[in-house]
This record gives structure tokens, C-alpha cells and sequence, in this order.
């Protein structure tokens, strides 16, 4: 743990700027007993993302998806399905983008699809 703590303490942080500028939706986790990110911070850090959502996990500390991989992927889950009509349109206008970076059509031909040829999001491939 210190090791991460230290880690955690050279990352830059966002400005409130920044956060209002991310342009996709969010899922913060915490869990209500968690000695990194105390539940305020994150409802906080959710709050300033435009499609921020929050989760709080009960008798949990940091780390929710080891502690409590069901409910944790249960919310996870339902957080991909919410937001799957977005995905969806910025892929639509990112593959209406012209390509060009170099390998940029390569990329795109090799996009993943499901057996009705529907766009998967990453979420979907496991």
C-alpha cells in the first residue's frame, strides 16, 4: 500500500475543468468504508462529470471488484446497458470520421462484431 499511496500522490490531478469536459459517461466506485477515497470525495468527483454516476458498496473498503465481484459486476453490467445507446452513436460518428491517422483503416476494418454484425462494446466481448 504505500508504494500505491505513493504512486497515487505524483499523478496530476484534473481540474474542475477538465472533469466537466469528459465527454462520456462515468462510473465511480467506492465503497463507504474505503481509506483512499472517502464516499464525499467520490460523490464529489461524480458530481462533476457531466454523465458521472456513482456507486457506493456498503461494509466495503478500496477495493470493490475483489470484495465484491457480484455486485460490483451486477452494476457494471447495468452501468454498459444504460449507456449502450451512446456508445453506439459515437462509434456511428467516429467511424463517420475520414481516417486519418497512419493505420487508422486498418483499425477500423478490424473493429469487433457480434454474430448479427451489431458493434460490440468492449464491455461485450467478454
Amino acid at each position: 500500500l504505500p508504494a500505491i499511496a505513493a504512486d497515487i500522490g505524483t499523478q496530476p490531478l484534473l481540474s474542475p475543468a477538465q472533469l466537466h469536459g469528459i465527454d462520456m459517461p462515468a462510473m465511480v466506485v467506492c465503497g463507504d468504508r474505503d481509506p483512499f477515497v472517502p464516499v464525499e470525495q467520490a460523490a464529489g468527483l461524480a458530481r462533476q462529470l457531466p454523465a458521472g454516476r456513482l456507486l457506493i458498496v456498503p461494509d466495503c473498503g478500496h477495493e470493490v471488484q475483489a470484495r465484491r465481484p457480484g455486485l460490483f459486476n451486477e452494476a457494471l453490467g447495468s452501468f454498459y446497458r444504460a449507456t449502450e445507446t451512446v456508445a453506439r452513436q459515437r462509434a456511428g460518428e467516429i467511424a463517420a470520421t475520414p481516417a486519418t491517422a497512419p493505420g487508422a483503416a486498418e483499425a477500423a476494418a478490424t473493429t469487433a462484431t457480434s454474430p448479427d454484425d451489431e458493434p460490440m462494446m468492449e464491455g461485450d466481448l467478454g
